[in-house]
């Protein structure tokens, strides 16, 4: 019996793709020897290892020594070997065998079983003296998996190799002797290049597929017959393509019916043979079984869709809501093995989902090909629990499917609610403090008033006026807030057009001589700006209201309220009265009113320009600040 080396057998590069995308897909790094130890394909190794352990001469060695011990239990015939290296780190190997001969071998590794123990790890940073920081960082990057896990990943990318390597035994021994051995799984056709493909040989292990060679051979069935019907029509224009550009070897997957009616996935090496008019008369193929291979691929992406989510319940299920994979957290949390819920519907196990709503959600996730959305599961003890549902469109061999993570919410719904109830209790609370607050100063406000009645004096009478709406601006800031969704802020325009309002009401006896007019954009301050700029206002207004319009004259007095960008607000207090005096130290003035704007200004770091011509204009800029919580 003829051996061939495993590097004679596979194609290296398509096999370090295939590594590389197992690595993606499953986070284990892989590296294929052969028996001289030469290696193959390597891909995923991590960081703790090749940039730490393989880094130092003393360190390197217990790799060796991990390498070493691993390939020496292969030898004794060990299927599977698992390692624990003296650098902490779990690594695996699983020879690779074709034909009965071992030809070359798997290793993988740099993974735990546990978590790991961080004080171990700190003394090797210590004993081989790597940088403990970037050291332990790089240990908390190695996964930590299942020796179910192992098995399974291993096992599948093992028998893979070896599927791959018996295909290319198989056409080895094709191209040396024209035949295939006939206990060999790859099966010889040939085939006329006329309608149909007549077949003109088939080898004797056709069987496996339910048929002998005289019934194929006979002119009853013709290969086409063999191919399922909706991969046909493709295989005709691989090859029609393939040939028209003179491509005279090519390979192709596709299903083929067994004399059973069954489905089976098969891959086909084909070989062109042409006339001396370059015509095409025959086809060779050599046909091996790849069933296995694709129902582990099918196994793997459903594993790995489970692994990445293992904190939620993953479900697959049929356009029509038929559960046929589950994963253990949903079982788990539902009660259910996972033989009961295979085959259940979607409504089984939610009671808002019956079928036709299933139906409606079916139809809204192909267009959108992902919702997430909240619903409630109902477990086998029948406790109902609320979930979050991820639900995935994923098409598999042209078919679509509905991948759907549930996560129980439950936690997180009594802290909402124990939330919503806490804002309410603090919300109540905020508001009878303000509205007390409120009541207190209009209760200071009416003692001014029945205080200023026993006065005759009118200019000592106008101070207690003035003191009067200096509190009533403090007041109406306090009974906005009560009255506001926001406890937290005030909308200045709203609260500035009601303060004008107020004012005019309390100084304009004649309400047709003296005009207001109000241009306000809304913006939200909170209380420490907001009172700071009430106050403003209100001896500005009040300022004009007593001085701009002696003798009866008629006016008007403009505020305006402007947002601009970044953040500056500015509003301005204008009229077109007599102005102020031009001698007037406006800084200096003994004025409590003009003091106060000044200190007023001051305090919220804004600026303040005075204008005297036509009347006089008040403009006070200044920067918006966050919203405060509380008073």
């Amino acid at each position: 019996m003829t051996f061939y080396p495993f590097a004679e057998l596979v194609n290296i590069e398509e096999l370090q793709l295939l590594c590389e995308q197992f690595t993606r897909l499953t986070g284990f790094g892989t590296a294929i020897l052969d028996m001289e130890g030469n290696v193959l394909t390597a891909t995923g190794w991590q960081e703790i290892c090749t940039r730490f352990h393989r880094s130092t001469p003393e360190s390197a060695c217990r790799c060796l020594a991990s390498d070493t011990v691993l390939a020496s239990r292969l030898q004794e015939g060990e299927k599977f070997c698992m390692y624990r290296c003296g650098n902490g780190l779990i690594d695996v190997a699983v020879p690779l065998v074709i034909d009965g001969r071992q030809v070359g071998r798997l290793f993988s590794g740099q993974f735990l079983l546990a978590p790991p123990d961080m004080e171990f790890f700190r003394q090797q940073a210590a004993e081989f003296g790597f940088d403990e920081a970037a050291y332990l960082n790089a240990v908390r990057k190695v996964q930590v998996v299942t020796e179910e896990r192992v098995h399974l990943v291993m096992g599948f990318l093992c028998r893979l190799a070896e599927i791959i390597g018996e295909s290319g035994l198989a056409n080895k021994r094709a191209e040396n002797t024209g035949l295939i051995a006939e206990e060999s799984p790859a099966v010889l056709f040939r085939w006329k290049g006329s309608e149909g493909w007549p077949v003109v040989y088939v080898s004797q292990n056709i069987t496996q597929f339910g048929y002998t060679p005289e019934q194929l051979m006979s002119g009853d069935s013709n290969f086409s017959t063999l191919v399922h019907p909706e991969d046909l029509q493709r295989i005709i224009l691989e090859i029609e393509r393939n040939t028209s550009r003179g491509i005279d070897r090519f390979q192709v997957e596709h299903r083929i019916i067994t004399r059973a009616g069954t489905v089976r996935w098969v891959t086909t090496r084909t070989v062109l043979e042409r006339d001396a008019d370059g015509m095409v008369t025959n086809y060779r193929g050599v046909v091996l079984d790849i069933t296995e291979h694709k129902q582990a691929e099918e196994a793997l992406r459903f594993t790995q869709f489970a692994v990445d989510h293992s904190s939620s319940q993953a479900f697959w299920t049929t356009p029509e809501g038929h559960i046929f994979y589950v994963n253990e957290a949903a079982c788990r949390t539902l009660g259910y093995s996972r033989e009961e819920l295979v085959g259940m519907t979607i409504s089984d196990i939610g009671p808002t989902f019956p079928p036709e709503v299933f139906a409606e959600h079916w139809q809204d996730l192909r267009q959108k090909g992902s919702i997430t959305f909240e619903t409630v599961h109902r477990a086998k003890d029948g406790r109902v629990y609320p979930v979050e549902i991820n639900a995935n469109l994923v098409v598999f061999d042209n078919k679509k499917y509905n991948c759907a993570f549930a996560t129980d919410i439950s936690e997180r719904k009594r802290i909402e609610e124990s939330l919503q109830v806490s804002l309410a209790e603090k919300t109540v609370l905020l508001q009878e403090l303000h509205h007390r607050v409120k009541n207190n100063l209009q209760i200071i406000s009416t003692l001014l008033d029945i205080q200023s009645d026993a006065i005759a004096d009118v200019q000592v009478k106008s101070y207690f006026r003035e003191c009067q709406n200096r509190i009533n601006s403090l007041a109406l800031v306090h009974e906005q807030l009560y009255q506001s969704c926001d406890l937290a802020s005030v909308d200045l325009a709203e609260y500035i057009s009601r303060l004008a309002t107020y004012l005019f009401s309390s100084f304009v006896k004649d309400p047709a001589r003296i005009a207001l007019e109000l241009d306000t954009e809304s913006v939200s301050l909170n209380i420490d700006q907001t009172i700071p700029c009430g106050l403003i206002v209100n001896e500005l207004i009040s300022n004009s209201l007593k001085h701009a319009f002696p003798d009866n004259r008629a006016g008007t007095i403009s505020v305006r309220l402007k947002v601009a960008a970044e953040g500056w607000i500015t509003f301005t207090v204008a009229d077109n009265g007599i102005g102020l005096p031009a001698d007037l130290e406006s800084r200096k003035t003994h004025s409590l009113g003009l003091q106060l704007v000044h200190m007023l200004v001051r305090q919220l770091q804004g600026e303040l320009e005075i204008h005297n011509d036509g009347g006089t204009s008040f403009v006070v800029r200044l920067k918006r600040r966050g919203k405060k919580q509380g008073l």
